[in-house]
């Protein structure tokens, strides 16, 4: 689970004292984002609503968390606690060098639910500050290298990631206005939309790209993915669209280090399925999926799913990680003509990236 994302999004599941920064340690290569808090008695970072997100529900010996101290050395309790009994506790003793977080996961006959909390409580020592190491830092840099020739980006919204250059020429396609893409995502004015230059910028579909058959060197998106019905019809219609050689490059968020944590993964055979149907716009099923996120689609909101459909707003049609991409990318060489994939992910990331070559 990333505790950095949640920091940033001032999520109500995550607490921590007032003091509480993110940063970047650099402790092998590539560094690593942390959140550091005081090692002060009384105070302690305590995440709710976690047992049943993406992958803690299978209740793994460790989050992929690391502790360490930023100087000096400190005790932490790490506790799992539930209206206010300690039900386990694993204490640690820290220093410089950073140590994996354990969880003491209590007996299974105790029913945990969305109150239960994970709480990291310091617990002494001579160090000021504890740092949670959450995960490796993930570079797009491999992508934007592959992003030579001539090449579409999808989806950029008002700040595109690939430029045009001396050996790349790009052509950019958003589904939306500029109007309406301020109007439902950025109403604040944080990704300056109403203000970007969108004059590079066609207005088309994922589905419906507007190039000539085999003319494409790549096709790359970031945080699009997701938000495909029938992907593997999109992967079917891209590689139409590219050259031999030519290559898939996409940014997809990590449904478990997201506000999409508590979800499941889509299944391979749900997204076939949609291939067989031949859609390419989200259903009311999509929609009423995404509504119901915030209890990992337990409990119906049909009301807010009406609200979102008739908006046609751009939901997360489909969820994923690396082990469900993969079986994606698996039968699209198995079925699609693609030659290969590669993926690149680290835990905790909040997103993953892939690339598929044709």
């Amino acid at each position: 689970m990333n505790l950095i994302y949640l920091h940033g999004r001032k999520s109500p599941d995550l607490s921590c004292p007032q003091e509480t920064l993110s940063g970047k340690l650099n402790w092998g290569a590539p560094a690593w984002r942390m959140l550091a808090f005081p090692n002060r008695p009384g105070t302690a970072l305590r995440l709710r609503n976690f047992v049943d997100a993406h992958p803690l529900w299978t209740r793994p010996d460790t989050p992929g968390w690391f502790a360490a101290t930023k100087g000096g050395t400190a005790k932490l309790d790490v506790r799992i606690e539930q209206g206010g009994e300690v039900l386990a506790r694993q204490p640690m003793a820290l220093s410089e060098a950073p140590a994996p977080v354990l969880l003491p996961w209590p007996d299974p006959a105790i029913t945990l639910g969305r109150e239960t909390e994970l709480v990291l409580r310091p617990a002494g020592g001579s160090a000021q500050e504890i740092a949670i190491l959450v995960h490796r830092i993930l570079s797009r840099k491999h992508l934007y290298d592959l992003a030579k020739g001539t090449g579409i980006e999808v989806g950029p919204g008002p700040k595109p990631q690939i430029h045009n250059s001396s050996d790349t020429r790009v052509i950019y396609v958003e589904e939306m206005p500029p109007e309406k893409w301020a109007e439902l995502y950025d109403s604040g004015g944080k990704h300056g939309a109403t203000t970007a230059d969108w004059s590079d910028i066609r207005i088309g579909k994922a589905a419906e790209l507007p190039v000539e058959d085999g003319s494409q060197d790549f096709i790359f998106s970031s945080h699009v993915f997701e938000h495909l019905a029938n992907p593997f019809g999109h992967l079917e219609r891209w590689h139409a669209k590219l050259r031999p050689g030519g290559v898939v490059l996409a940014v997809v968020p990590d449904l478990g280090s997201t506000n999409d944590r508590l979800m499941r993964p889509s299944t391979l055979d749900e997204i076939l399925r949609e291939h067989t149907e031949g859609i390419f716009e989200p259903q009311v099923r999509h929609y009423e999926r995404f509504a119901a996120r915030g209890t990992g689609g337990r409990v119906p909101d049909p009301q807010l799913a009406s609200a979102l459909m008739d908006r046609a707003e751009s939901i997360h049609v489909h969820f994923y990680d690396r082990e469900g991409i993969t079986r994606v990318l698996s039968a699209a060489v198995e079925r699609l003509g693609y030659v290969g994939f590669r993926i690149n992910s680290t835990p905790n990331h909040k997103d993953f990236h892939f690339v598929l070559r044709k």
